[in-house]
């Protein structure tokens, strides 16, 4: 796979596609042409383990209950009414890309997400931050507890969603309030359509491309083929060893299924 990985056979490019079953039995190309990347679908939860509310005044965009009048602008988050030493989850799996103290934000956590989004966590109690930059949260992991370090005059949690490491980059993160509860250890499904790929990576570096009926893995050598899938089909999934191995099964599972359902007919 020296270029960008073309379109696998998706159940909807199965249906009428004449010939390509003898393609597939004679062991021959079993894709077809990209027309272009859906964009990636991220599971997310509450940053709690029960759900709390957001505060009366503490919506998107207004003028929040616990923040301190610092001219910032507006409300770039949600204020979550939970109560001080609260354990916070990560609402989906992810990359922390920052586990500190900075600003008017105290100590807080900036987590990455496979669809290109950021979520950050702010006003932690000091000492509390429990995950480092860097780190790869594959399931839903305890990152810290609520407090009220930084701009803040009480104990909550400020929860927001950004398009990049900078707050003024925010988009809406209300739906997160009302997203299912954490469960500690959970390790969400990796979502795709029939027509969608996804780049994953092992522990021990291993890497593979799959799609709901496809899986393949790379070799060490072709960086060529990685680097132009990564560009077409969007940012590396770290998983762990496990489910980087059931993926591929669940893949190679659903294909043969699906070949023979199509044989049948």
């Amino acid at each position: 796979m020296n270029d960008v990985e073309r379109h696998p056979l998706s159940r909807r490019n199965f249906v009428g596609a004449a010939g390509l079953l003898a393609l597939l039995g004679a062991g021959g190309t079993d894709f077809l042409t990209a027309a272009g990347a859906s964009a990636t679908v991220v599971q997310w939860n509450h940053p709690f383990t029960r759900r709390f509310s957001i505060t009366p005044d503490g919506n998107y965009l207004n003028h929040a209950q616990w923040r301190i009048d610092d001219g910032l602008g507006p409300h770039s988050g949600i204020d979550l009414n939970a109560p001080g030493g609260e354990p916070i989850y990560n609402c989906a799996p992810g990359t922390v890309r920052f586990a500190g103290s900075s600003g008017s934000w105290g100590y807080h956590v900036k987590i990455e997400h496979a669809d290109g989004t950021y979520t950050g966590y702010a006003h932690m109690r000091p000492g509390s931050v429990a995950v480092s930059q860097g780190q790869v949260l594959n399931s839903t992991t305890k990152i810290g507890l609520v407090g009220s370090s930084g701009s803040a005059t009480g104990e909550h949690l400020h929860l927001a969603r950004m398009t990049s490491l900078s707050t003024s980059d925010h988009i809406d993160p209300t739906d997160l309030a009302t997203a299912s509860p954490a469960v500690p250890g959970a390790v969400p499904t990796i979502q795709q359509g029939d027509d969608e790929m996804r780049m994953i990576q092992a522990p021990n570096g291993s890497l593979a491309i799959i799609s709901a009926y496809y899986a393949a893995e790379y070799s060490g050598s072709d960086t060529i083929g990685v680097s132009a899938n990564l560009a077409a089909w969007g940012p590396l999934i770290s998983v762990d060893a496990a489910s980087y191995a059931r993926l591929i099964s669940d893949a190679n599972s659903r294909r043969t299924a699906l070949l023979a359902e199509i044989a049948s007919a």
